[in-house]
């Protein structure tokens, strides 16, 4: 039963690492992805981009931040877990 905990808490720990990594990456890729909207929008603004351009930024944009709640949540979930299995109050 020990060894079953032991391999529990180690999986939900190496779980909460790779968690806070797709988080870290994820908003990466958001400042990124506004930083390239920021070019386009002042290419669009000397016109030397299209408003397609700027629009399909614009939704990368809206992509990259729409990933960020549910990565949190998984984030959540698996330190409250961790926190179970260690013993202590979630959250």
């Amino acid at each position: 039963m020990e060894i079953a905990t032991v391999a529990a808490v180690l999986n939900s720990y190496f779980q909460v690492l790779a968690a806070q990594d797709r988080l870290r990456i994820a908003r990466g890729n958001v400042r990124i992805a506004n930083d390239v909207y920021e070019t386009v929008k002042l290419r669009f603004d000397v016109g030397t981009a299209s408003g397609l351009d700027l629009q399909q930024q614009e939704a990368v944009l809206a992509d990259q931040r729409a990933a960020i709640p549910p990565l949190e949540q998984n984030l959540r979930q698996t330190e409250n877990l961790l926190a179970v299995l260690l013993g202590r109050s979630p959250g």
